[in-house]
């Protein structure tokens, strides 16, 4: 096992802001809807002359790989496609693209083929700009696509679209219907995207009711405001939205001004954040966490463990914190609500996350494209398993009425209510 700690917060954020503009590089790591990934000093493993050896020249693996290219049905398949489909002349690229995604799903739903169009779309977001209808999404299983979170102020969210909706089915704006239940993730966001002006028809099913639900969204730029914050009388209330480029800075910043503000207590909203960068996370545990505590580890498919420890920031390490989750709060949400937990530091508000742990490492193509493969998962600090359990928090608390839910509202929000009273004593 190995670990990492140390360097100066300045270089910290400088390394987190450098990151966004690599997403491509070979080192990155994905998780969720959104991407994480670091440098090659704060993972070596991942690039390490041994972890070289074993991806690119290992000969077992080569052998393996060279056996289903040399698979006659591959070649039968295709010559029967030329000689009798009903189209004489079907998309190759189309046909290349979906034989690659069916090999990669057949070992799990987070490992995908990324094509160069979609690895400029996933720049555009995180850096905060792009255009659809503001949702973010994930394969929780083989067969279902789930909203993880819908942006606050988004076409989607405008339109009644909710955390935990589940897509059946996609219209786009030239009529052509998708069936989600056998397609790719990466077809999912192809179709939901699109320019602005544009609809896009959405069938969606909502646990506890009847029928399925259509829903028309016309698409728009997305504009993402990451960090909101306000005082609720002597309590800093913080929300996060997204792990991106400039959320350690953000966090950061809110927390200094609403001290400034006498802020005595602090709320960090987690609900409906699909994740991020890991940087982001490593940078706002050590905010909150004394230097040495454990904030994650990540293990490999031969159990090399990599253990991040808190640089101690201090910029709240010692204040009374709720951390609020739920079935929305995945990936880089879920490690830093564990840290959070885990180390005694504070207490997580409202319902299970979401249980997202897994690790994707991106491979770069020779088309400008990317190989996303999971490579390891997380653990949290006292090595429990996220994936597909998610974090419990210490007080559950449901949403039971959310059509006048409004999340940052005490009256409107029965979460952001119960942590207001865990801080105040009641």
């Amino acid at each position: 096992m190995t670990c990492k700690q140390g360097g100066k917060m300045k270089n910290k954020i400088n390394k987190i802001f450098a990151m966004t503009a690599a997403l491509t590089l070979a080192t990155a790591l994905f998780f969720g809807s959104g991407a994480v990934f670091a440098e090659t000093d704060t993972y070596p493993w991942l690039s390490s002359p041994e972890t070289a050896v074993f991806f690119e020249n290992s000969a077992a693996e080569t052998a393996a790989s060279s056996d289903i290219l040399k698979n006659p049905v591959f070649k039968e398949i295709l010559g029967w496609i030329d000689r009798a489909y009903v189209d004489k002349d079907p998309d190759k690229e189309k046909m290349l693209e979906g034989a690659l995604n069916g090999l990669l799903q057949s070992l799990d739903p987070n490992s995908r083929y990324i094509s160069p169009e979609e690895a400029k779309m996933e720049q555009d977001e995180m850096r905060g700009k792009f255009y659809g209808i503001g949702l973010q999404i994930d394969k929780k299983d083989a067969e279902r696509i789930t909203v993880v979170s819908v942006f606050e102020g988004s076409p989607a969210e405008k339109a009644g679209i909710k955390a935990g909706d589940v897509i059946i089915k996609i219209r786009d704006d030239a009529g052509e219907l998708t069936i989600v239940k056998s397609t790719t993730l990466q077809t999912i966001v192809k179709k939901i995207r699109g320019a602005k002006g544009t609809k896009v028809v959405l069938t969606i099913y909502r646990s506890g009711a009847a029928e399925y639900s259509k829903i028309e969204v016309t698409r728009d730029e997305i504009k993402i405001q990451n960090v909101i914050f306000k005082k609720i009388g002597n309590t800093g209330y913080v929300r996060l939205n997204m792990f991106n480029g400039t959320a350690a800075r953000d966090v950061k910043k809110a927390i200094d001004e609403l001290k400034t503000l006498g802020a005595k207590n602090m709320i960090l909203d987690l609900r409906d954040n699909p994740g991020g960068l890991l940087d982001a996370v490593d940078f706002i545990a050590s905010g909150f966490l004394p230097a040495g505590k454990t904030i994650v580890s990540i293990k490999n498919r031969d159990g090399a463990a990599e253990t991040t420890f808190s640089d101690g920031y201090g910029f709240y390490e010692e204040g009374p914190l709720v951390v609020l989750v739920n079935g929305g709060s995945a990936s880089a949400s879920e490690l830093l609500a564990a840290a959070i937990k885990e180390n005694g530091r504070g207490k997580l508000v409202g319902t299970t996350t979401f249980g997202k742990g897994s690790v994707q490492r991106g491979f770069p193509l020779s088309n400008g494209g990317q190989l996303r493969l999971t490579v390891a998962k997380f653990y949290s600090p006292n090595g429990n398993v996220i994936h597909g359990k998610g974090v419990e928090p210490d007080i559950e608390v449901e949403i039971t009425d959310p059509a006048n839910f409004k999340p940052g509202e005490p009256e409107k929000d029965p979460q952001l209510k119960k942590a207001l009273k865990i801080l105040n004593g009641n």
